[in-house]
């Protein structure tokens, strides 16, 4: 008999944390059932990162072994990371681009944002094969780029979109007008061929980015909302191509392929014009921290970037002045406008011992603070990113949404 040839084992590594009951780990403590698919876990020199051999017919996905080994009761290291994701323009979409990035070695879950472009990642520390990652999602039919995890960086949308939206909405006008026309007898006041003239240039010329993506998909055998449009509208100005050519002006359907064309333009433009207010408010919010800032450094003040501020460092905030970085007043009183973070107009009347953050315009008296807080850990900072955030995360009936997409747009 043949030896029995042993499974593709694969290997990865993973930073415990903590036990349920400890907050320190040691190999002896790395302890999981037998019928986990874990095969060997050895630890290596760094502390608590160990090697895990595991089963990839048991275990297929590295959230399935976080999972494992979270449920076992171990803490697992993670971070977060960010990619700009280029080609979307559907749910299913999103779906095709969630599953080849959560397919990745590494990964443990994604959430890709079709708003902003953006995909989160979360992954185990320093496991994912950025090489591999944007491979799996150009397999997809989408490209990727590197990203910051800022809206401010996301993808601008191309303006001229705004002008096929108008051409669009132009050469439309005249056949919807005609259509609605039919509902009072006077419908059918404009001849056949010119309504073939209004409805050509939308649907080969201002829809062409459609034909490109729907053929796109089709290369990469995917669905996308692109070709259910192409395949509606063109089977809309086919028919009626072929009934104006045999002579039926009555059964003609110009309009309602450039109508189509026309509504899911105008849907577009509406989603591209909310990213563009939601980027700018992200950028009103980041230049609302000054860049430099007035340090009392061997008894002289100095004005320096606020890059190179040190949490202790004392700052001076002269009246009008905003305040450079969070932190503590040593000395004086004044009125402090926080209207950027609560809202309210009213400066408040703060004095030595108050906390003061970046931002705030110091609209009376001299101040000398003590600095607390810097970069991401600013209010400023932290409430941009939690602005990311909201825009990132997806609710439920979403999450639902996407996936059901992700099947229709195929099936259809």
């Amino acid at each position: 008999m043949p030896p029995r040839e042993t499974p593709p084992f694969q290997q990865i590594t993973v930073k415990i944390e903590s036990t349920k009951n400890s907050q320190y780990v040691n190999a002896s403590e790395i302890i999981i059932r037998d019928d986990a698919g874990i095969i060997e876990i050895t630890p290596k020199s760094t502390a608590n990162r160990f090697n895990i051999t595991y089963d990839p017919s048991i275990i297929k996905t590295t959230a399935e072994l976080v999972h494992t080994l979270k449920s076992n009761g171990y803490s697992i290291s993670q971070e977060t990371s960010c990619i700009i994701v280029r080609g979307m323009t559907c749910a299913a979409c999103v779906t095709r681009v969630e599953q080849a990035i959560n397919s990745t070695h590494g990964v443990v879950s994604c959430n890709v944002s079709l708003l902003q472009n953006i995909a989160y990642i979360t992954q185990l520390n320093g496991q994912i094969d950025t090489k591999k990652l944007s491979e799996n999602i150009k397999k997809a039919g989408y490209f990727s780029e590197e990203s910051d995890c800022s809206i401010s960086h996301a993808e601008h949308d191309d303006h001229r979109i705004s002008w096929s939206l108008i051409a669009a909405v132009i050469l439309t006008i005249p056949l919807v007008v005609d259509m609605f026309g039919m509902f009072f007898g006077m419908g059918g006041s404009i001849p056949a061929w010119l309504q073939m003239a209004f409805a050509a240039p939308i649907q080969f010329i201002i829809a062409a980015g459609f034909y490109r993506a729907a053929w796109n998909g089709l290369l990469h055998r995917i669905g996308n909302m692109d070709q259910l449009v192409v395949l509606g509208t063109s089977a809309a100005f086919g028919l009626s191509c072929y009934q104006f050519l045999a002579g039926n002006d009555e059964a003609l359907y110009f309009e309602s392929s450039a109508i189509i064309i026309t509504l899911v333009m105008l849907g577009r433009w509406l989603e591209a014009k909310a990213k563009r207010q939601t980027i700018s408010t992200i950028q009103s919010l980041s230049s609302l921290q000054p860049q430099t800032a007035n340090v009392m450094r061997n008894g002289k003040v100095e004005v320096v970037h606020i890059k190179t501020l040190e949490v202790g460092d004392e700052l001076l905030i002269k009246s009008g002045e905003r305040v450079p970085a969070d932190g503590t007043i040593l000395v004086g009183s004044s009125e402090i406008d926080e209207s950027h973070l609560t809202g309210e107009s009213i400066p408040v009347v703060k004095s030595e011992g108050a906390t003061v953050f970046s931002g705030s315009i110091n609209t009376d008296g001299l101040l000398k603070i003590r600095v607390d807080a810097l970069g991401a850990q600013s209010s400023i900072a932290r409430l941009i990113a939690l602005m990311e955030l909201a825009q990132g995360s997806k609710p439920q009936i979403q999450r639902l949404v996407d996936r059901v997409c992700g099947y229709f747009v195929p099936l259809v």
